[in-house]
């Protein structure tokens, strides 16, 4: 059933929820915002070197994994701040090596990145647990079984490394529920004795499980309604689908698991733009925890204003298609431009490596200017509203058509393309040259072809 997924435009952006509570006791309302603060250094810091950037990518429960850049300065520090609603882990990334540190709001560290160790944590309220934890996650690394110190003391990264060993089980149960080797729903057998209202503390390990059970009931249908699942995917009716996996997730699920789950979709649905989509299904399933509920609400919001706005400016063309009895789309674009060479991007709004590559599509396009050359978009699997907000809001430059399921199947059976973004190249003649060119952020090998087209 995984082909159902790609059809349904909420796939793209898998939300993992890692709003954690220190006390096992605490109630899932006691999510509360703090800063949280890293400050650090650069051993033997080279400007040259070309490696003048630290990321981090936080969990967050409503905006899924927030990567966030800071620029290194020229004595080789730097300093990153961001706001957290509950204890948590922050992947750290220099110069290839990654490390995880954890915080919980108001938290803050002192630390120096080097090549060995990568990560020294110097100072902070959470210096002595994120140092056990850099010693816990290099012995599993090795295969090792994590020995603490006899004189180390800590029951938070206890409970850490404790949740860190049971949800590395969890993880790869939930990733395999689809294994024919598994004698029955195993995971159901599983969730039937799962705490449903415990909310650990964090790892990666509990990220991934989140991540996978939400997968889970995303890719299969609840007793006897798979007939139903795979009528919903052939028609692309994307409210029904949303209808079973919400139905699936609230008869399986309980406490705080279901209402993580069940934000997982709504924000995935927003983020998608499928505002009617979401808005009947939030009458039906709305998230009780008021927290949870508060950031749905503002990004629904956020997403009403979004999408009205439609106002096109200057560089960008709405265009209809002209086209003639037993002629395909493309057939009618290239006629109505022929004489140039032709890039042709297939994307849609909901897609985030499309969205992704749109700002080096307007540096190819910048590049090209004034050249006998037209950058033409074919959007799809969307909604008109959603397609010319998206168009506006971005500020996307170019040709843009919006083809009907119809038009991007028969395409899409034409030329193979077995998902988006996908492009193709069209030379003066109206020759397809190239039915998988490279995408814009591809710049060396993309102005190579056109380049030679334009000659």
């Amino acid at each position: 059933m995984d082909f159902i997924w790609s059809y349904f435009k909420l796939y793209r952006v898998v939300f993992v929820f890692c709003f954690l509570l220190i006390s096992f006791k605490s109630s899932p309302q006691d999510f509360k915002e703090g800063k949280i603060l890293v400050s650090g250094s650069v051993k033997d810091f080279d400007h040259e070197k070309g490696e003048n950037t630290v990321v981090f990518l936080i969990n967050s429960a409503v905006n899924g994994v927030i990567k966030k850049t800071e620029m290194i300065g020229s004595r080789g520090n730097f300093r990153f701040e961001t706001v957290v609603a509950g204890p948590l882990d922050v992947s750290i990334q220099y110069a290839g090596n990654t490390a995880e540190l954890f915080f919980r709001p108001g938290d803050s560290l002192n630390i120096e990145l080097g090549k060995f160790p990568f990560i020294n944590i110097i100072s902070g309220n959470l210096a002595a647990e994120n140092g056990m934890i850099q010693d816990f996650l290099a012995q599993r690394t090795l295969g090792r079984a994590y020995k603490k110190p006899e004189s180390a003391s800590s029951p938070l990264f206890d409970a850490w490394a404790a949740d860190y060993i049971k949800y590395e089980v969890f993880s790869k149960l939930v990733q395999h529920y689809n294994d024919p080797s598994l004698q029955g729903d195993s995971i159901s057998s599983f969730l039937a004795n799962y705490d449903m209202n415990r909310l650990p503390v964090l790892s990666v390990q509990y990220s991934q499980f989140l991540s996978g059970l939400y997968r889970y009931f995303t890719h299969k249908a609840d007793v006897g309604r798979s007939a139903l699942f795979a009528q919903y995917a052939r028609e692309r009716n994307f409210l029904g689908l949303g209808g079973l996996f919400s139905e699936h997730i609230k008869n399986k699920t309980s406490g705080v698991t279901r209402e993580l789950l069940l934000t997982m979709l709504f924000m995935d649905a927003l983020n998608g733009q499928q505002l009617k989509e979401f808005k009947a299904l939030w009458n039906s399933s709305p998230v009780l925890n008021s927290y949870l509920k508060s950031k749905i609400i503002e990004k629904s919001v956020e997403l009403e204003h979004y999408l009205e706005n439609q106002q096109i400016k200057d560089g960008t063309v709405l265009a209809q298609v002209d086209q003639a009895k037993d002629e395909s789309v493309l057939d009618s674009v290239v006629r109505r431009f022929s004489g140039k060479v032709i890039y042709v991007d297939f994307w849609a709004p909901w897609c985030s490596p499309c969205m992704a590559a749109m700002p080096a599509s307007r540096e190819v396009q910048r590049y090209y200017k004034d050249k006998d050359i037209v950058f033409v978009f074919f959007a799809n699997q969307c909604s008109d509203e959603s397609w010319k907000a998206t168009v506006a809001n971005r500020e996307l430059k170019g040709i843009h058509y919006k083809l009907t399921n119809d038009q991007y199947n028969m395409l899409a059976s034409k030329f193979n393309i077995n998902g988006i973004p996908h492009y193709l190249i069209i030379d003066k003649d109206g020759k397809l040259v190239n039915s998988n060119a490279p995408g814009p952020e591809q710049k060396e090998g993309l102005r190579s072809e056109l380049d030679r087209l334009l000659k």
